[in-house]
């Protein structure tokens, strides 16, 4: 038997194919090839496996797995051979004792965001960016493995009698493409993945010496910006043909400040807005303002801006919520330290003894939070430091502005988005402006009090101008043609993010390569195919489908065809209305949709499993022949790109023919 999407060789027995990662389950009548269970043609001969009118379930039709980028974490107890026989007569004990420690892993494991996908004799991987992925998982999976490991190191086991013992150990850690979904695995469905970074992983543990963290070349790429590394060379490791650039992990760095962030380019709409607010709130009137847009557009620059240009006329308190997983409001500890680090009203004017009470026992009470936050006992406490926040914020809005602001709402742990709540939700007097950046396609988390002066300001992509402006800015110098230049623009969509990320790719593809190869080979970055994975994860799952399919036809599509082609029994149009408010597609047309930014359907295509790729590249290309014959001549060169990309060179060739061919 054979793969009938990669054409490899296959075993008697397994589920999926050991080249490709395929699931196995359809073979084809006509070549015996092997193909998807939802295949509805054989990937390798063409040949009709089932009709198109078959009846399914849009459960049974939804594929229960997909292609990702994941970092993989191999974590390995050292010397556990030996310990079991040096302790044969405590066997039970022993026992014991790494069941301790298994749990310890996996619950650092889950404290970072990660998914444990087995247990291995002594050993434990763990995935960062499957089944859920966060836009910073290589980051979350390396500052596990180093708690992994100071963990091990001071684990002391509840047997007494095993005190004396010693545990270490090493850890290995690679980033790549794999296919990953849930299986069924004695009774119980379980998520598992498939592909090279597991591999690498786990040779990479494997070499690495006790207590010692090695890394792949792919993940020190992704967070060489947060972790310092001492570079091992190309490694020669186990069942790989080729060396394996490889580092040591030495331990995080302190966090440079953004060299960037000065840099505020075309921004100059929105930052007259936001100082217009401030001028209401210094007049007495206050302000709650929210500023709303995608990831990476520039949210974040704009008001770290704005905080810089207002610190000499306003007291200003500025925080953000972190993207790894942290204490309960943490953000509001910097909030804290802000307000009780300058002078209240009450000690310049003559208050009454009972205001200077209550700001005491406010100041103390966001002294404590500054110092640690201290654990909240039900919601009646944290309306109490609410009102405590709230009353320090007005004490200090009585004699000059105070601008309040918290970064990436959507990130906050739920006890911190409460407490934004519950300030939002005040009634506010004095010189105050209270803002907050969100992103866009999310449901606002935040009513704020009516009678309070509310403004949204959205803040969109970069026009061409100002992209090529921001471009000259992240090269430095460095030349860049100008068709390299024209594909970072389009492909990024004026998104700040995208700019970025996709200009450091190209200064450091481009030390070896030609403009050409470059060109053809540019892939999204890996910190932008994380976030934008990450969004399409959060979407319901026929939005998502949806997504994948359009993927497949291009950057444009219109309903008629995608209706046409759905693989998946989807209700087209309801999926279309939610994923347009997402913001990662637009509508241009009645019925002509188009992906926001180009990346995004790159994306997209990418997770979708090549066997269903490949069906629906036919599906496509018979549909526009069959829909579009009128325009037969001038759509041949993309229905015979989908019959290409589907397997069937033969029928690609044969319609590029006759669209050659003069008529009759």
């Amino acid at each position: 038997m054979v793969c009938g999407n990669c054409g490899g060789a296959l075993p008697e027995s397994g589920r999926y194919c050991p080249t490709c990662g395929l699931m196995l389950g359809a073979r084809c009548p006509s070549c015996e090839a092997a193909n998807h269970p939802l295949a509805r043609r054989c990937g390798a001969c063409g040949h009709v496996l089932r009709q198109t009118d078959q009846p399914f379930t849009v459960a049974e039709r939804f594929p229960r797995e997909s292609r990702r980028i994941v970092t993989v974490l191999f974590a390995d107890l050292v010397g556990y051979t030996d310990l079991i026989e040096s302790t044969s007569e405590q066997t039970e004990q022993v026992r014991g004792l790494l069941g301790q420690c298994f749990d310890l892993l996996a619950r650092i494991v889950e404290d970072h965001g990660g998914t444990v996908e087995k247990f291995i004799g002594d050993a434990v991987c763990a995935l960062f960016g499957a089944p859920t992925v966060h836009e910073d998982d290589p980051e979350r999976a390396l500052r596990c493995a180093l708690s992994m490991r100071d963990a091990v190191e001071v684990f002391q086991p509840t047997e007494e009698a095993l005190e004396c013992i010693g545990l270490a150990i090493r850890i290995g850690v690679s980033t790549g493409h794999v296919v990953g979904g849930t299986v069924q695995r004695g009774g119980e469905r379980q998520y598992s993945v498939t592909g090279d970074a597991v591999n690498t992983a786990a040779r990479l543990q494997s070499a690495a010496g006790t207590g010692q963290i090695f890394v792949s070349g792919a993940t020190e790429t992704l967070v060489r910006s947060s972790f310092e590394f001492e570079s091992l060379g190309g490694m020669k490791l186990k069942g790989k043909r080729q060396p394996v650039d490889a580092f040591r992990l030495i331990g995080p760095i302190q966090a440079e400040p953004n060299r960037y962030a000065a840099d505020l380019v075309d921004r100059e709409v929105e930052m007259e807005h936001l100082l217009y607010c401030l001028g209401l709130a210094r007049r007495g009137t206050p302000q709650v303002v929210e500023i709303v847009g995608e990831a990476g557009i520039g949210k974040s620059a704009l008001l770290s801006a704005f905080s810089r240009r207002i610190e000499e006329q306003a007291i200003v308190a500025l925080a953000s919520c972190p993207l790894l997983g942290s204490t309960p409001l943490m953000p509001f500890q910097a909030i804290a330290s802000a307000l009780i680090s300058t002078p209240s009203a009450s000690d310049l004017l003559e208050p009454s003894r009972g205001e200077i009470r209550l700001v005491e026992e406010a100041r103390a009470r966001l002294t404590e939070l500054a110092a640690g936050a201290p654990a909240i006992d039900g919601p009646d406490d944290l309306v109490h430091l609410a009102s405590h926040m709230r009353l320090l914020i007005i004490e200090h809005a009585k004699s000059r502005p105070v601008a309040v602001l918290l970064e990436d709402l959507q990130r906050a742990d739920p006890q911190s988005l409460e407490l934004w709540r519950l300030l939002a939700g005040s009634p506010w007097t004095g010189h105050l402006l209270l803002g907050w950046t969100r992103r866009s396609g999310e449901d606002p988390q935040v009513e704020p009090e009516i009678s309070s002066s509310f403004t949204r300001i959205v803040v969109g992509p970069l026009p061409p101008s100002a992209g090529r402006e921001l471009l000259a800015l992240r090269l430095e110098g460095t030349e860049l043609s100008d068709e390299l230049s024209r594909l970072v623009l389009e492909r990024s969509g004026g998104n700040a993010l995208y700019i970025e990320a996709m200009t450091r790719n190209l200064i450091e593809s481009r030390a070896s390569t030609s403009d050409m190869e470059v060109a053809s080979s540019l892939e999204v970055p890996g910190t932008v195919h994380g976030l934008i994975q990450a969004r399409l994860d959060s979407m319901p799952e026929a939005q998502r489908l949806l997504l994948q399919e359009a993927a497949v036809i291009g950057n444009e599509f219109d309903v008629e065809l995608i209706q046409r082609v759905d693989l998946f029994g989807i209700d087209v149009g309801p999926a279309l209305i939610a994923a347009t408010r997402t913001g990662m597609i637009e509508q241009t047309g009645p019925s002509l949709y188009r992906f926001r930014h180009a990346l995004t359907q790159e994306v997209a295509y990418t997770t979708m499993l090549e066997t269903l790729r490949s069906e629906l590249h036919r599906e496509i290309a018979d549909a526009l022949s069959e829909m579009r014959a009128d325009r037969f001549v001038e759509l041949a060169p993309t229905i015979a790109d989908h019959y290409a990309k589907s397997g069937d060179v033969d029928r690609a060739v044969d319609v590029l023919v006759q669209a050659g061919q003069p008529p009759g």
